[in-house]
């Protein structure tokens, strides 16, 4: 072969392999296996907090639903209650009105709706309030920040 060709072969066996590292590394990064402390420790995730108060965070996934998403809130303002929406931007661009319903207040959500007529009462009953993710965080931030000065 002559050096022409050589070189050519050197520099597509180099873009391979090039390729093929990248790919490991990729791979691997996204492929670790991070358990539930790893997110804790970096407040990633958070999966409950510690408190006295009575206090349930409602999270609705995947929305706004066009039939079921206007019951849950027709639910959580009869209960004085709040949620936490995570919506799609696809179903948003169809249900702006909801999504400007919700500010901050897929599949079928019968069943949650169902649900939430048992369960807002008897949990208000018991002296729960209702509120956000962003008020659950705050408050575990406020807990944390008690624990400190009190270590002082």
């Amino acid at each position: 072969m002559n050096r022409k060709k050589w070189k050519r072969i050197a520099f597509i066996l180099f873009l391979v392999l090039l390729f093929l590292f990248a790919a490991m590394y990729v791979f691997n990064s996204l492929g670790e296996a991070k358990g539930r402390d790893y997110y804790e420790k970096t407040g990633e995730i958070i999966w409950d907090i510690k408190t006295n108060e009575k206090v349930v965070a409602l999270t609705f996934d995947d929305g706004p639903h066009p039939k079921y998403t206007e019951q849950i809130l027709d639910l959580l303002e009869q209960y004085e209650a709040k949620g936490t929406f995570f919506i799609v931007g696809q179903l948003a661009e169809k249900s702006p009105e909801l999504v400007l319903r919700m500010h901050d207040g897929g599949g079928n959500r019968e069943q949650t709706v169902q649900a939430l007529e048992k369960i807002l009462p008897e949990l208000k009953n018991q002296g729960y309030r209702f509120i956000t993710i962003s008020q659950m965080i705050r408050l575990q931030n406020d807990s944390n920040q008690h624990i400190v000065e009190e270590g002082k």
